[in-house]
């Protein structure tokens, strides 16, 4: 197992936002402000999604540029391929078990 020591990385600017937009702009401007200047150690995506109360991917996304809707959509629409897959799988289950209750098969194997 992996373990993760904290940084402590000292900032003058406190990146801040809820939403991807937010965060965005939170960040431009610290740039244009010169808050966040050449050099300066940002936060890692891990901290910075905890203190923002993000998932971790969605801000990984965001800062690399990557986050659109159309990946919004595609990871909504995997996440219910997922879970409707499951789904049948455990249906299938309940009736395998239903059926070999029904035909007495673990009696007869005992």
């Amino acid at each position: 197992m992996l373990y993760y020591k904290p940084l402590n990385v000292p900032t003058r600017y406190h990146i801040r936002g809820k939403r991807a937009s937010d965060i965005a702009g939170s960040i431009e401007r610290g740039i244009r402000d010169g808050g966040l200047g050449r050099g300066t150690r940002l936060p890692t995506v891990r901290s910075l999604s905890n203190r923002l109360g993000v998932s971790a991917s969605c801000l990984f996304a965001l800062v690399t540029g990557k986050l659109s809707l159309k990946l919004l959509h595609a990871s909504a629409e995997a996440t219910a391929r997922t879970t409707a897959m499951l789904g049948l799988i455990l249906f299938g289950a309940y009736m395998l078990n239903f059926i070999m209750t029904q035909l007495r098969v673990p009696q007869a194997m005992s």
